[in-house]
């Protein structure tokens, strides 16, 4: 179908130059692409028009959250909506690292392009044992770094984008100590956007609190005992689009990797450049909403289902309630707080999908039981889903893999059967999910049984949690203020509608809205990880230690 464009105008004859030749050489009529120039104005007339049927959106989060929020209350909530964000990247490295490697890599990941990459490093983290040698290294290297006109081959570093652009990054190394810069001469620093490649150092991570887009560096040191907390302080940061790993330990690359939430990340090379089909490119958190370009369920979220599974459709109903205003309950808080411990302890297990394709079996196996319909018709994830297959060049190893969300609240306060919530419980859980279930009072009890049939199969105690309602309405604070990982919820469009806008007004990131009828990857989180497995040098043996 057509596909429009909005792009800022000084950007518009490269674009359309590249597109152009880009349909031309793909053997694909011209008038399928309509570029159209213009500011934000534009940008938000074109996501409110009722014959848009979808957005693609790179930008800021703020940006991002706007078009939900358009979508939810032009009554599209269900639009296919994929937001790439932008992220505070880091990279980390310790003392078995190759310095020259670590070097040249950071160089590449931070200063390529002028540091106007989404995925480009804005924060090294140097094992304190090597963090000295490795800045001299640095400090030599932006040394030799050559800013000028990107015309030439000479030239390193162009400018940045636009005088907007420079005004801002300069305001912010005004504002910090530089630790090191490369030279800029007396012409660049009089005439145009030209900033000099710079590092700053800092004590925490926290320090860094937005991304600056631009050739600007944070280095922090941190001791090896401390890298547990050091990840989980990258965490916290909400971002995850890249991250890199300098080891040559490859157990501990695997459980950085394990504990990281990031969507995309790079071990022992450069964290920019993906490559389509074999690093399928795209964040989690703050950082995007998924699914991931160049990746397996691209265009599946393009797409929509012509023939829904009518054996699915039949036991879905069509469930409603009122969203009032009203304070949160404070004990739910709490509530989830011990969910989500009880799903790190699910999630350890690494058998839990198997454990719920196991329950889902017994159920569908015994006709008599009342939710043996909702049992044959969940679909569960398929170790394919799992963990597609990706393509890898020599010397590379490319794997992606779905991870849980988080707590998911699933929501049902109509008094028709179970069936739907089943559904929603049982995708849910088997993706590693938590799920934290809303319904009505005379519907609360036979949850509970399911739940504790649940847990006689194997499933986590207190994964799943059943929060009872006596009347069908629901305080607004539910979907804008708890702690939650996404909705979940089968039922009216006007519903499904509300509940979209207002999830789009929560702060930090973009939570999914989801239904039974999704496809399974929607019910996860997609992470790609990338191995050097030629960069390894030095001695063969640290790749057998444990940690």
């Amino acid at each position: 179908g057509n596909t429009v464009v909005a792009k800022p105008a000084e950007q518009t004859p490269l674009i359309a130059m590249l597109a152009t030749r880009l349909l031309h050489e793909s053997g694909i009529p011209t008038n399928v692409l309509h570029l159209i120039p213009g500011d934000g104005d534009i940008g938000a007339a074109l996501v409110s028009h009722t014959d848009v049927h979808g957005v693609v959106f790179t930008g800021s989060v703020a940006t991002a959250r706007a078009i939900a929020h358009s979508l939810a209350t032009t009554n599209r909530a269900d639009l296919p909506f994929i937001a790439e964000t932008g992220g505070i990247n880091a990279m980390i490295v310790d003392c078995s690292a190759l310095p020259e490697q670590v070097v040249r890599d950071v160089i590449t990941s931070a200063f390529q392009s002028a540091g106007q990459r989404c995925s480009a490093l804005r924060v090294l983290c140097l094992q304190e044992d090597i963090a000295d040698h490795v800045l001299e290294l640095l400090q030599g290297a932006l040394q030799q770094l050559r800013v000028g006109d990107p015309s030439k081959v000479e030239t390193d570093i162009g400018p940045l984008i636009d005088a907007d652009a420079y005004l801002q990054v300069s305001a912010y190394l005004q504002s910090h100590t530089a630790l090191a810069t490369s030279p800029l001469g007396p012409p660049l620093a009089v005439r145009g956007s030209f900033v000099a490649p710079t590092i700053i150092e800092v004590k925490h991570i926290d320090a860094v609190e937005r991304e600056v887009f631009g050739p600007v560096l944070h280095v922090v040191r941190y001791a090896a005992r401390d890298l547990p907390k050091l990840v989980l302080a990258i965490n916290r940061l909400g971002y995850g689009l890249t991250l890199g790993i300098h080891t040559r330990i490859r157990h501990r690359a695997l459980k950085i990797i394990d504990d990281a939430r990031i969507g995309n990340v790079y071990v022992n090379r450069h964290q920019v450049g993906a490559v389509v089909g074999q690093q399928p490119f795209g964040g989690c958190g703050l950082s995007g909403t998924g699914p991931k370009a160049g990746g397996p369920n691209y265009l599946l979220r393009l797409s929509r289902k012509v023939a829904p599974d009518p054996n699915a459709s039949n036991i879905l109903n069509k469930a409603t309630f009122e969203i009032v205003d009203g304070a949160l309950d404070q004990r739910i808080r709490a509530v989830i707080a011990e969910l989500r411990i009880a799903q790190a302890v699910w999630t350890s297990n690494p058998r839990y999908c198997e454990q719920v394709q196991f329950a889902c079996e017994l159920l569908a196996s015994n006709t008599s039981h009342p939710l043996s319909s909702a049992a044959r018709c969940a679909r569960l994830p398929t170790p394919v889903d799992l963990a597609p297959t990706l393509a890898s060049i020599a010397g590379e190893e490319n794997s992606l893999r779905l991870l849980p969300r988080g707590v998911l609240l699933c929501v049902d306060l109509s008094t028709a059967t179970l069936d739907a919530l089943a559904m929603q419980i049982l995708i849910s859980i088997a993706m590693g999910n938590g799920a934290l279930v809303v319904v009505q009072s005379d519907q609360a009890r036979a949850l509970r049984e399911f739940i504790a049939e649940l847990q006689q199969m194997g499933v986590q105690n207190d994964l799943i949690v059943c929060v009872e309602k006596r009347t069908a309405q629901i305080a607004s604070a539910w979907f804008t203020e708890l702690n939650i990982d996404g909705v979940v919820f089968d039922g009216d469009a006007d519903t499904r509608q509300r509940i979209a806008a207002l999830l789009a007004e929560r702060p930090g990131a973009l939570l999914p809205l989801l239904s039974s009828n999704d496809d399974i990857y929607r019910f996860g989180i997609e992470q790609t990880a990338t191995i050097n497995t030629a960069a390894a040098g030095g001695d063969p043996r640290l790749l057998a230690i444990a940690d």
